[in-house]
């Protein structure tokens, strides 16, 4: 799998962060005056993007498997 770029791993961090999409996508991307339902659609096509996804369920597991060794559920 190829790597996001700079601004894709931006946008996956904010999602991973709490952001909702659309502030998301206005803190990785410059988006000026676009419209919102722009900025909106933009966001939303980000977040289908396959490796874009499968950089915010890596960002969660990392999370998950941290808890879970924290909590000495790991064998």
């Amino acid at each position: 799998m190829s790597e996001l770029t700079f601004k894709q791993e931006q946008f996956a961090q904010a999602i991973f962060a709490g952001h909702n999409q659309t502030d998301a996508y206005r803190l990785a991307y410059d988006v000026g005056d676009s419209l919102p339902a722009t900025v909106h659609e933009c966001a939303c096509r980000l977040v289908q993007n396959p490796k874009i996804a499968a950089r915010i369920e890596a960002l969660q597991s990392e999370v998950q498997e941290a808890k879970a060794e924290a909590l000495g559920w790991t064998a």
